[in-house]
């Protein structure tokens, strides 16, 4: 099963995000409002996805795990000078987003060839 962290600042949205991923085989052991939080966590990690409309990406650069960025904000308001130098696999989900919009882009990320850098 591969694991994955919500970097989240609402409690009840981690919650929905945690129960759709989890009946769909995924699992989520940590839930944190920081990428600092998540940077120190001591869990083996296959994907983040992180709220990046209320969450600092300060430290964006020292995630080494594919990242899926939640967003309300359009592709052109979109921080790409913080992601633009991440190494590693990422997408945009657009709020709103439905259950199954979740979950393609989680497979998406998590399948090894469909990942463009």
């Amino acid at each position: 099963m591969k694991n994955i962290v919500l970097v989240v600042d609402n409690v009840i949205i981690a919650m929905v995000i945690k129960k759709n991923l989890e009946s769909n085989g995924y699992l989520v052991p940590f839930i944190t409002n920081t990428l600092k939080e998540m940077l120190e966590a001591d869990y083996e990690m296959d994907l983040v996805i992180i709220d990046m409309d209320f969450i600092s990406l300060d430290q964006i650069e020292e995630v080494q795990i594919p990242i899926i960025f939640l967003t309300s904000q359009s592709e052109c308001e979109i921080g790409q000078d913080e992601i633009s130098t991440l190494q590693v696999t990422y997408d945009f989900l657009y709020k709103p987003f439905t259950d199954d919009e979740l979950l393609d882009k989680t497979r998406q990320i998590l399948t090894p060839e469909t990942n463009n850098l």
